[in-house]
Parts: C-alpha cells; structure tokens; sequence
C-alpha cells in the first residue's frame, strides 16, 4: 500500500483456494531457481522465469493433498508410555526446544508426538497430514522428526 501496490490492477485478485496454493508455488518455483531471494526478504525472477511467463516453459507442480479434518480420538489407546519412538521424538522436541529457547509444547504438542508414533509417516507430505504440523513447522522441523521416525 505504501509503495501503491493497492492501484494496481492485480491487486487482491488471489481469494481463497487460490490463496492456499501460492505457498506451494513459489516454493517449486524457487527449488527450480525461477524465483531466486532478494537481499531485502523479497523474490525476483531467475534462471527461466521469462520462458515460464511467456508460455516456453513448462512448469509442473505437485500440489499438497487437502487436509481432511480429523475426528477426536481417545488418546489412552495411542502410544503407552515407554513407547521407544515416543520418547525419541519427544527427546528430540525438548532438544530443539532448548535451542530455541521456547517451551517443548511450542515445537510441538504431545497428541502431535502420539500421533507421528502412530502412524509413522515416511515423507513429508505425510508427516504434513499429522494433526498440528503445519507448514512453518514441517519446514523447520519435518526432516528431524521423520530422521527419527525411520530410525525406529
């Protein structure tokens, strides 16, 4: 708005689902290196970006999978106590939490922890359908977590 990014004629023309899937986007375009980071934080446009925009490229993306909603589940079923893969993810959140310098809970919840015990996912995109990882905390914190899985 500052800048008058609100005049132009693009301004707020992305709603909804379309919203949802700008992350994913920009984030295959910067691993292809078409959109390359700026020195202030920003993107700008690189390797074959140009060809994209104007149809000679060829760009491909998988998009993430929607989120089902999922049902409360009784927890006393989930993952006794003593559980090895268990207490090995919560040993590496209370690690990462002391780097941090944040409490555990922040990194992630106990029921999150049951729940990568439970099912054991063995991708990203998998872990990224556990109840509680969203998308900042599988990027900060997925490979640990699935490192620990697979060692399990």
């Amino acid at each position: 708005v500052q800048r008058g990014h609100d005049r132009l004629s693009v301004f707020g023309i992305v709603e909804g689902e379309e919203l949802a899937l700008l992350r994913p986007v920009a984030r295959a375009l910067q691993a292809r290196g078409s959109l390359v980071p700026t020195e202030h934080g920003g993107l700008a446009l690189g390797g074959d970006a140009r060809a994209i925009l104007k149809g000679e490229a060829k760009v491909e993306i998988v998009l993430p999978p929607k989120r089902e909603r999922r049902r409360k589940r009784d927890r006393s079923d989930a993952n006794p106590v003593g559980d090895a893969l268990f207490d090995a993810l919560r040993t590496l959140r209370r690690e990462l939490a002391e780097e941090a310098g944040v409490p555990p809970y922040v990194v992630f919840h106990d029921s999150t922890l049951r729940e990568m015990a439970a099912l054991r996912p063995s991708s990203l995109a998998a872990l990224g359908e556990v109840g509680g990882v969203g998308a900042r905390k599988l990027d900060a914190y997925g490979e640990a977590f699935l490192n620990v899985i697979r060692q399990h």
